[in-house]
């Protein structure tokens, strides 16, 4: 075995099963992406909002474009979406509604893949409990974006006037915004409209509309009084670039293992900065001769030159001796650095070179200008002679640093023991200087460059800052200071050091923290209430259900280290903050720093009010000015289950709290959470009952989508289809630099070599619904999307072969294909029954029952099973004498139906516990493997109109055309949630029961249920709604469904058992067709060898006739397992069941082992290559990644091996029995 080969047999064994070369590349080739989709025109033109006209010839075949036209537009016009029309309401039961909020998005956004699969899920959910008869809302909003709509607009100003927004002015600057907004803010709504969400568009809302911003001032004053908000300077995570501050949870952070160059926002470009080490330096210690002199003294002393951190003398001796022994990445200084340090002599008496000093390490050298303290643990025994002591300061000249005591801070055993104290830019630092009662030096402007000057409000000396310093960029201060640090020989070395560096979600800048005042809100109290609503309510009506429970522990962990929450931003564009800084008189304007100097009010004339109220006789004296902040976006998102209905009472009253909040998991605590606690502490109940949060969308790859990767998806591509050369233009068109540009073309190229086909928005939506089954991401192949694309043609063509080729419609023109529904099948079987109930109740019990007592296909046929061969001859073999095609389709009926019912309970609970992909995997598997590829080719030659044989109209074939119909008008309500376009047009074709005769839109038809009308109290139970509730003729529809209740009428084990049974059988059948290339259109002869002891066997006779429709046989023979032939294929299930394939006159055995022998060449060939690529001596080095896809290739290239030596032994035999 060659060395890279050593895997398990058992994982080869199972690669070859699985088939080998699997990749997650799109396919380059195969039907699925090849297929050239046809242009059709409908006969009949649609008016713009009036239902499609579909009379007249069908499509050639299924292409997206020309099924999903027109429907949505009639769809919201005939007011389908809306509530206060919808006519399947089952009750007038205050219960029986269904609210869902979409996730208001951007108004700067445009649909990605994440909105796409959000509103997929939403509308399916939507959808289905509008089918099931709930009065439904789905209501759509816009968030006003706060950081980013400002970003936008004011790139777009100054790119077309070359002016920032305070050249404009705050007045000038919003009415730009708004009118951006009016131009460009709907873009994303009209693509939601694209996905076919049933939204509620008269109800749509802004979140920064009149009404949203009463809402919001009103709930803002309501938590500042109640002593909730308030007003504290402290650290906040500032954005330079944007020049706001941004909460703790909008940070998101580049995780460094090793130290790298990053190019940073608002910097030179061209430059990038180190980050991820421990850069040390030194602090001198004071001497004893010096310590009483004031700072100012030390300050011109240093300025005299008579001190000095280092003489010429000192600095030579550390830049030839000292200082490339610190160069490089060392874990802590080397003794010879140590020793040759503490053996230089110096006789400078102002030189500070050989004086005392702490070594401290910082991973922000730029910061030490703001250091105000070096803390040692009071316990450290190296430092206790230092206690008291001070520090020069190595920037600020002459400023004395005190050596303090903190056992909070400093961990002795870590590093030196020493550590600096930036209070006013560090969190730990800030809480340690409050303890110690430090000074708080500002050494950052809002925009991100280092001051000019830095006033000491202990000494009231102004510090100027060395002119390399002033002004310029934080990071090129970090470059700078690391040289300054070197001249002054205070240099130490430095060491690699993993970290975490936290970046602005919005803009993608390095965040500082810096001391401002911003408003807070105390979220202690509602973290509490949110968290007890999951893990102790104190009654059900008060239970959040959370799903799936892994998130609950997110839930926890976020609301258990609830912090106050900063909502207050430096914009222009969002809420403005209703409080008002207020003074009297000639007295100096309060700073603002303080909540006593605000009142909060919904406008100027109400905060008046409640001042003149306050302080009564100085209303002539009064000075206000309203903050010029606005509030966090995140905040009037919050306000969203409430504000959104605050345009009516009756709204507010009918659809609050709504029923359902599906989002993705990342905004668990962005959004999820505060929802939550602020309708627990504005309106004292949960915003909504249940929280489904979903996975987020990778690429195929698992790697996050990018577009400097070239992996982002766009959904409007994959619905439209897109060139590979326009993905590439979308690319260079983009802002990204060149050389990122040129790797997302590379990438790009490799994951999508053909483009992305035209797929259509059902293949993406249930392509999306089916991927949530697969946990915390989602890794997307566009290639699963194309072959649901396929899924829909299948769909496609089990209709039209019902309606054009088995007679469920009259045939009016066969040159075009036109079909009438209300044709001689409707009339004498269709329009008398109610229902498919109605159906079920009265004909399956009288037609089909009779055939439900387990009587065998065999009996039937008068076959005995016992004598099928002779197990005494192993030459006999033998044929049965088969019962008849329409015995056959009875069970054939009877499991089809059986598949209905369980079907339709798997899809009602999937659908009710968020397993949306289950739900979907039912569908598919009912309608693809169930339907299509049995039920439908077992009946075919019964209920099909061939022109060669005259259609068969007696009530056998009549009965069956009715099971195939009930399969599809059934099939096609499942599939509506998810599929809304296909399926909408498929059910227009079809016959109408007599009770929905004047059924317009599948989205009002029944929805096929395991349950009779009932409203859900709580996840996974229900209770029935009572008769009266009920209109008698909702009543009956929506009871109608509920067949599947019963499951002792359709539930058929007997025949599920036979079918369950054959279908290994069958796909060993079939895939010995493959195995040997043998064409579709040949019918080869079988044999099946089984021991009549074997479990299969009486199914085997049972379902002969199913196992050689379904295979194509010419001939089948059952004969014993003892049995042996030449010239056949085989493949054993069992040893005592085998399946034999007779290939004479099939294939040419010379011909196909040549070809067989040829292959394995190359794939040893390849194998040989990648295990010296696997030997080489750098192999080592290579990433972990793709030394794994490496091993997974040997694994595959092992089984294809496998599979073609098993193959080449198989035709050697055949040549040696000729």
């Amino acid at each position: 075995m060659m060395e890279g080969q050593g895997k398990s047999k058992a994982k080869v064994a199972k690669a070859a099963k699985e088939g080998s070369g699997k990749t997650l590349v799109q396919k380059a080739e195969g039907k699925a992406s090849k297929t050239e989709l046809k242009a059709f025109e409908y006969e009949h033109e649609t008016p713009a909002g009036e239902k499609k006209n579909i009379s007249g010839a069908w499509p050639k075949a299924y292409n997206p474009s020309v099924i999903e036209k027109n429907w949505y537009d009639w769809w919201e016009a005939a007011g389908f979406f809306s509530p206060d029309t919808q006519k399947n309401v089952r009750s007038k039961d205050p219960r029986c509604k269904f609210t869902l909020l979409i996730p208001p998005p951007n108004v700067t956004g445009s649909l990605h893949i994440g909105h796409a699969l959000t509103n997929s899920i939403q509308d399916a959910l939507v959808r289905w409990y509008r089918m099931m008869g709930y009065r439904t809302l789905y209501l759509p909003g816009l968030d006003h974006a706060g950081i980013a709509t400002q970003s936008v607009v004011e790139r777009d100003i100054m790119a077309s006037e070359g002016k920032t927004r305070h050249d404009l002015g705050r007045e000038q600057f919003l009415e730009r915004a708004w009118a951006w907004k009016e131009q460009f803010g709907g873009r994303i709504l009209s693509q939601l409209r694209l996905l076919g969400s049933s939204l509620d568009w008269s109800r749509s809302v802004f979140t920064m509309d009149p009404v949203r911003s009463k809402v919001h001032n009103e709930s803002f004053v309501k938590l500042f009084n109640k002593g909730l908000i308030y007003r504290d300077s402290r650290l906040v995570n500032w954005d330079c670039s944007l020049q706001t501050a941004v909460s703790d949870v909008e940070v998101e952070y580049i995780d460094l293992k090793l130290p790298r160059q990053l190019s940073v926002r608002t910097h030179d470009s061209a430059k990038t900065y180190p980050f991820g080490y421990l850069w040390r330096f030194s602090y001198k210690v004071i001497p004893n001769h010096l310590t009483d002199k004031s700072e100012a003294d030390l300050l011109s002393a240093f300025q005299s030159g008579e001190l000095k951190f280092a003489c010429k003398r000192c600095t030579e001796f550390y830049s030839t001796s000292v200082s490339p022994l610190l160069d490089g990445d060392v874990a802590e200084d080397g003794p010879s650095s140590c020793a040759l340090m503490s053996s230089h002599q110096c006789t400078d008496p102002g030189c500070l070179f050989t004086a005392a000093e702490l070594v401290v390490a910082t991973t922000r050298p730029e910061t030490i200008i703001g250091d105000t303290a070096v803390a040692i643990h009071p316990n450290d025994s190296r430092y206790t002679e230092l206690h008291g002591k001070y520090l020069f300061h190595p920037i600020l000249l002459g400023k004395k640093v005190p050596i303090i005591q903190d056992d909070i801070l400093v961990d002795m055993e870590y590093g030196t023991g020493c550590v600096k104290v930036t209070p006013a830019h560090d969190p730990n630092d800030f809480e340690c200087g409050r303890r110690n009662k430090l000074e708080f030096l500002q050494m950052l402007t809002d925009d991100g460059r280092i001051v000019r000057t830095i006033e000491s409000t202990h000494n009231g000396i102004t510090y100027r800052l060395p002119a390399r310093f002033a002004e310029v960029m934080r990071f090129d201060g970090r470059l700078e200071m690391l040289s300054y640090l070197k001249e002054n020989a205070l240099y130490r070395g430095r060491a690699p050091n993993p970290m975490a560096v936290g970046t602005c979600q919005r803009s993608g800048d390095i965040l500082e923290p810096i001391i401002k005042p911003q408003w807070y809100l105390n979220c202690e109290r509602m973290a509490q209430r949110a968290l007890d609503a999951v893990y102790a309510p104190s009654s059900e009506a008060e239970r959040l259900l959370i799903v799936p429970e892994i998130h609950k522990d997110v839930w926890k962990t976020y609301l258990a280290n609830i912090r106050p929450w900063c909502i207050s931003r430096q914009l222009w564009w969002g809420h403005r903050i209703p409080c008002y800084k207020f003074w009297f008189g000639d007295d100096p304007e309060p700073s603002g720093d303080k909540t006593e100097h605000w009142i909060a009010a919904s406008s100027e004339q109400e905060a008046r009010r409640i001042v003149s109220t306050k302080y009564p006789g100085v209303q002539a004296q009064l000075h206000l000015k309203q903050d010029a902040d606005v509030t966090d976006t995140w905040f009037s998102s919050g306000l969203f289950p409430f504000s959104c209905f605050a345009n009516s009472k009756l709204d507010l009253s009918t659809y609050y709290p709504s029923s359902v909040l599906e989002t993705g998991n990342d905004i668990i605590f962005f959004w999820v959470a505060r929802m939550v606690m602020l309708s627990l502490e504005l309106y004292d109940t949960l915003p909504f009952r249940e929280v489904y949060l979903h996975a987020l969308v990778r690429d195929a790859h698992g790697a996050k989508m990018s577009k400097s990767k070239g992996n982002v998806v766009d959904p409007i591509d994959v619905i439209k289809g897109i060139t590979l050369q326009e993905m590439g233009n979308k690319v260079r068109n983009s802002n990204l630099p060149p050389k990122e540009i040129e790797r997302a073309l590379e990438l790009q190229s490799k994951d999508f070599p053909i483009g992305i086909p035209e797929c259509g928005t059902d293949a993406l939506r249930f392509a999306l619904c089916a991927y949530t089954g697969q946990g915390r991401s989602i890794n997307l192949d566009v290639n699963k999307i194309v072959a649901y694309r396929n899924f829909c043609n299948k769909i496609f063509n089990a209709v039209k072969f019902g309606c054009y080729f088995s007679g469920i419609c009259d045939v009016l023109d066969t040159d075009t294909g036109a079909t009438d529904a209300r044709g001689k099948f409707w009339q004498n079987n269709i329009r008398h029954y109610e229902d498919f109930s109605d159906f079920i109740t009265k004909t399956y019990r009288t037609t089909l029952s009779a055939y439900k007592s387990g009587v065998a296909i065999a009996d039937a046929g008068k076959l005995d099973p016992a004598a099928a061969y002779n197990t005494n001859d192993p030459n006999d073999i033998y044929t049965p004498h088969a019962p008849s095609e329409d015995q056959q389709s009875i069970v054939a009926a009877r499991w089809i139906l059986s598949r209905l019912y369980k079907t339709v309970r798997a899809v009602t609970q999937s659908l009710r516990e968020f397993r949306i992909a289950d739900a979907c995997t039912a569908i598919y598997t009912f309608w693809y493997d169930d339907l299509c590829d049995v039920f439908l080719e077992l009946v075919k030659p019964i209920i099909a109109s061939m022109s060669t044989e005259p259609k068969r109209s007696d009530a056998h074939a009549e009965t069956m055309r009715m099971v195939y119909f009930c399969c599809l008008d059934q099939g096609l309500r499942l599939l509506h949630p998810f599929m809304p376009f296909l399926s909408e047009e498929l059910f227009q074709h079809l016959p109408r029961w007599s009770n929905e005769e004047g059924l317009e839109t599948l989205m009002y038809a029944p929805y096929p249920t395991s349950y009779g009308p009932y409203h859900f109290v709580s996840f996974g139970s229900k209770c029935e709604l009572l008769g009266e509730e009920l209109s008698e003729n909702v009543r009956r529809r929506i009871e109608g469904t509920s067949i599947y209740r019963l499951s002792s009428v359709l539930r058929d084990n007997a025949a599920e058992e036979m079918i369950t049974c054959l279908k290994p059988l069958i796909t060993a059948a079939r895939a010995l067709r493959g195995q040997y290339n043998i064409r579709p259109s040949l019918t080869p002869r079988y044999y099946i060898a089984c021991d009549k002891g074997d479990e299969h066997y009486k199914h085997i006779i049972d379902g002969y006739y199913v196992i050689k429709t379904l295979c194509n046989m010419k001939q089948l023979d059952v004969v014993s397992p003892k049995v042996k032939f030449s010239g056949c294929g085989c493949t054993v299930l069992s040893a005592t069941l085998l399946i034999y394939m007779d290939l004479r006159g099939l294939i040419d055995i010379e011909q196909e082992l040549l070809k067989v022998e040829k292959e394995m060449e190359q794939v040893r060939t390849q194998m040989e290559k990648l295990d010296n690529l696997m030997k080489g001596p750098n192999y080592g080095r290579m990433p972990d990644h793709l030394r794994k896809q490496n091993d997974e290739k040997m694994v595959g290239f092992s089984a294809k091996l496998l599979q073609l030596e098993g193959l080449a032994a198989s035709y050697r035999a055949m040549k040696d029995t000729e």
